[in-house]
């Protein structure tokens, strides 16, 4: 199990690198812009009931 925590931080930590070769957020969010449906992106560190609403704002 630590192995795998381990191997999780890992790759948690270079996520925001653009240079890292593995998933990583300029690739997930080249992904993003490629499809077709409405994606919802919740960058945010606000109360759960407030993206909570705007989860429901999305959907109306």
């Amino acid at each position: 199990m630590h192995r795998i925590d381990a191997g999780f931080l890992d790759w948690a930590s270079r996520y925001d690198d653009t240079s890292f070769t593995g998933r990583n957020l300029r690739r997930q969010r080249e992904w993003f812009e490629a499809r077709s449906a409405a994606i919802l992106c919740l960058q945010s560190t606000a109360a759960q009931a407030v993206l909570a609403e705007k989860i429901c704002a999305h959907l109306r």
